[in-house]
């Protein structure tokens, strides 16, 4: 005890003393970007495939391994999958912690922005049906909307015709 004593006293006058109640932080600690820091114009020269989801949509958390792929498979030179968050169920800490958790769960690793002020929700439409993806051409032209989940396929044939220069349907 006697010298235990010493070496706390020089480690706390040091500045190295323990941290009580302070969880550390971490990467994956970090909030999410918020929506207000998007910009579809980032992504010009690219397809984007913009979703628009919550955690708590039994179908847009089924959507999210096709997605993923996605974004695995497609060149990241050519195309960007980007998803919005739109959850509004809890406290801005507690969504976050649902969101991360997702992150996580769905090893998602495509950029995910929180929309906590609904406001790039409000500029897409307030469309009424989640998940709701858009695909934006190249030029940053919406070419096509999909209310309600999507498959891989549907969303893998769509983005090669923009790639291929084709037209899709709408």
């Amino acid at each position: 005890m006697r010298l235990f004593l010493p070496l706390f006293l020089a480690l706390l006058a040091a500045g190295c003393a323990p941290r009580e109640n302070t969880p550390p932080q971490t990467a994956k600690d970090a909030p999410l970007p918020l929506a207000e820091g998007f910009r579809v114009e980032n992504y010009q020269g690219k397809v984007l495939l913009l979703n628009f989801w919550t955690t708590w949509c039994p179908p847009c958390r089924g959507e999210l391994p096709d997605l993923v792929r996605l974004h695995r498979d497609f060149d990241a030179g050519k195309v960007a999958v980007v998803g919005i968050s739109i959850d509004d169920r809890g406290t801005f800490e507690e969504i976050q912690a649902k969101l991360r958790q997702a992150l996580s769960q769905y090893r998602i690793e495509y950029p995910v922005y929180f929309d906590s002020k609904m406001e790039l929700y409000q500029a897409f439409g307030a469309f009424p049906a989640i998940p709701t993806t858009f695909l934006i051409d190249a030029q940053g032209q919406v070419r096509k909307v999909y209310e309600g989940a999507r498959s891989y396929a549907a969303f893998a044939q769509d983005i090669q015709a923009l790639l291929d220069g084709k037209k899709i349907e709408g």
